[in-house]
């Protein structure tokens, strides 16, 4: 994800409890972790 994009979502994932289905296959798993480095309070997979 390129940098200027994280910057403008990363207010909307502050704090937030979120919930990823499919997150331990291959594309889910990248999903999770970029979704981390959006500070979210939770992630559920």
């Amino acid at each position: 994800m390129p940098k200027q994009q994280a910057v403008e979502l990363q207010p909307f994932f502050h704090d937030k409890t979120v919930l990823v289905t499919g997150g331990t296959g291959s594309i889910g798993s990248q999903i999770v972790k970029r979704l981390l480095l959006l500070t979210p309070k939770e992630v559920i997979v």
